[in-house]
């Protein structure tokens, strides 16, 4: 018999958190559910001058630390209230491997500022290919 996953099929766990301004915190491991991953961030109320940035980070299973950022060109970024999505895949920088995680970075120009925010759950699907209808493209 083989074990247990303990990922989540859901999505992501991390729900919302109030992020002051300069500070930068990852959200919890989750597994890849597809090729292709949707991510959108809701910024419910930001205060002051600053802004949120989420950027995805992968690793497998086996491996150790925080994983390596998917692609440094794609992230989501917000300055005020409202969402914006992103999406990574495989060909997207390093690709997503089997653990995924988010960095939510929080800017800031005086020191006093804060992000309220969450993590709407991803969208994940996979690659097709036109000829047979499954898998990734040629």
């Amino acid at each position: 018999m083989g074990r247990k996953s303990k990922c989540k099929r859901r999505g992501s766990p991390f729900r919302a958190a109030l992020l002051k301004g300069g500070a930068s915190v990852y959200s919890p491991w989750f597994c890849r559910n597809g090729d292709f991953m949707r991510a959108t961030a809701d910024l419910v109320s930001i205060v002051g001058a600053g802004g949120l940035t989420v950027r995805l980070f992968s690793k497998n299973k086996g491996d150790t630390g925080n994983g390596t950022e998917v692609d440094a060109s794609t992230s989501i970024s917000l300055s005020s209230s409202g969402r914006s999505t992103a999406e990574w895949g495989p060909s997207t920088g390093t690709g997503i491997k089997q653990l995924v995680r988010y960095k939510f970075t929080a800017s800031s120009v005086f020191g006093k500022e804060s992000a309220l925010f969450r993590m709407i759950y991803p969208l994940w699907f996979d690659a097709v290919n036109a000829s047979t209808g499954v898998g990734p493209p040629p």
